[in-house]
């Protein structure tokens, strides 16, 4: 709850450990919809299950975000953008109609109280709910 406080936003406890893909399916469903534009969404996570839910949300290795988090790691940060970036115009042959296209680019942000370096890298990603997830509960805690 500290945190919450912190950074002003509500307290929404619907989510269990193990629900890492259900949640990423429920921010995605948000980001789809566009109610998560400019707002901020805090995830307070238990640390073996960290690394999976910033891989469900399209964040791994290769993106920046690392597969361990420390047990005794308190300070540590990540943060995970998402912004719209629409990409070259697709076409299947020429003279043919221009297909536009859009992803949604990921950029992770890893930083320690203690250590300030940072990392940052982007990936595209995509992720599909059942109508079902969509309707489900709010995100941990959404501002």
């Amino acid at each position: 709850e500290p945190l919450s406080k912190k950074a002003g936003v509500g307290v929404y406890s619907k989510f269990v450990i193990g629900d890492d893909a259900k949640l990423a399916r429920r921010i995605f469903g948000k980001l789809r919809r566009g109610e998560m534009c400019g707002k901020l969404a805090v995830v307070s996570w238990r640390h073996p299950e960290i690394p999976s839910l910033a891989q469900h949300l399209g964040c791994g290795p290769a993106d920046g975000c690392p597969m361990s988090y420390g047990d005794y790691d308190f300070d540590s940060v990540w943060q995970i953008k998402f912004v719209y970036a629409p990409l070259r115009p697709k076409v299947s042959e020429p003279g043919l109609q221009i297909e536009a296209m859009a992803a949604a680019a990921t950029t992770a942000t890893s930083a320690t109280a203690t250590d300030k370096t940072t990392t940052e890298s982007t990936a595209s990603s995509s992720v599909s709910a059942t109508a079902e997830e969509e309707a489900a509960t709010e995100t941990v805690v959404q501002g």
